[in-house]
């Protein structure tokens, strides 16, 4: 009996480890203007780099695209301790400076690693929620 429990926790133990690999993904190449998606930036990234940057820590990428100018909200938390998520946005104006959360009608590249304040190196899983609202974007104040 004692081997039989043995071989049985064996095959437990597997079976979870297996589990845990299935549920580390990369972010999906398109990512959807509104929903929610978790990922893992120590797999490896099978997406196009955002940019030619090079980052201390492993990296996710995605991209979306607006058809019109819009406001996009990024919430994103982490789930691995140690590893403080942070987003860079390339693409359209942000090329050329600070840009978000109204962004103009383009491509835009979504680049997810971990913060300054994480240790060099470090990765982990997040969860990364978009919500997009298009149409027109209100600047400073209305024009009588």
């Amino acid at each position: 009996m004692r081997r039989q429990f043995l071989i049985a926790g064996m095959i437990a133990i597997s079976f979870l480890a297996h589990a845990g690999e299935a549920c580390a993904q990369a972010l999906p190449p398109t990512l959807p203007l509104n929903g929610t998606v978790t990922a893992d930036t120590c797999v490896q990234n099978p997406n196009d780099p955002c940019d030619s940057n090079s980052y201390p820590s492993p990296i996710a990428t995605s991209r979306f695209t607006l058809d019109e100018p819009s406001t996009v909200n990024f919430t994103m938390s982490g789930s691995s301790p140690g590893f403080d998520p942070v987003i860079y946005l390339s693409g359209g104006e942000c090329d050329d400076t600070d840009c978000g959360p109204d962004l103009s009608a383009g491509t835009y590249c979504v680049t997810v690693t971990a913060s300054p304040a994480s240790v060099i190196g470090s990765c982990g899983s997040f969860t990364l929620a978009v919500e997009t609202v298009g149409g027109v974007i209100f600047g400073a104040g209305f024009d009588d």
